[in-house]
């Protein structure tokens, strides 16, 4: 418990403007926070480095904005009907979500629309949810092209696609 209230410390002092590398780098406050589900700070401080990286104009790797992503729909002080769509306005904004050939890309907004589903209970969620997940499973089924394609994320895309596939059955069958 006091290392969660170090790491929540260290992220305000951050965000207040405060230099924290000689408390911790920023890659581990980044990771505490997350292994603590303090997914609303790893937003903040994820914000932050971004803009410091754009003042300097430093390039922002994509895992910075797909983590950024994966932080607002798990952020649970946010009101489920904002932080969906802001996290999917994230990918789109960033990651070319619609043209992507990433299978994390992919894997975070099929769980985005998963879990914007199991809160309003939309099927066509259920639906965008399958089609961003077959979408990275294809990707790595097909490798036809070059893809970027980590093992892990593709066979996550994969599991998930049969996972959501069983949903929309179930979701039929109790419809009837």
């Amino acid at each position: 418990m006091e290392d969660k209230k170090r790491m929540i410390s260290w992220a305000k002092n951050y965000l207040r403007g405060q230099d924290i590398s000689n408390e911790v780098p920023f890659e581990d406050l980044y990771q505490n926070l997350v292994q603590y589900e303090q997914y609303g700070y790893a937003a903040e401080i994820l914000l932050k480095k971004i803009a410091d990286n754009e003042d300097h104009g430093s390039e922002i790797r994509l895992s910075k904005y797909q983590d950024l992503a994966e932080n607002v729909y798990k952020d649970s002080t946010l009101s489920s009907y904002f932080k969906f769509d802001k996290a999917i306005n994230i990918l789109k904004s960033f990651c070319d979500l619609e043209n992507t050939k990433n299978s994390r890309t992919l894997g975070i907004a099929g769980a985005i629309y998963r879990s914007k589903w199991k809160f309003d209970h939309q099927f066509h969620n259920l639906l965008q949810s399958r089609a961003y997940y077959k979408k990275g499973y294809l990707i790595w089924k097909n490798k036809t092209h070059k893809t970027i394609c980590t093992e892990t994320d593709c066979i996550n895309t994969e599991v998930n696609y049969e996972n959501i596939n069983e949903l929309i059955v179930i979701e039929n069958i109790e419809g009837f």
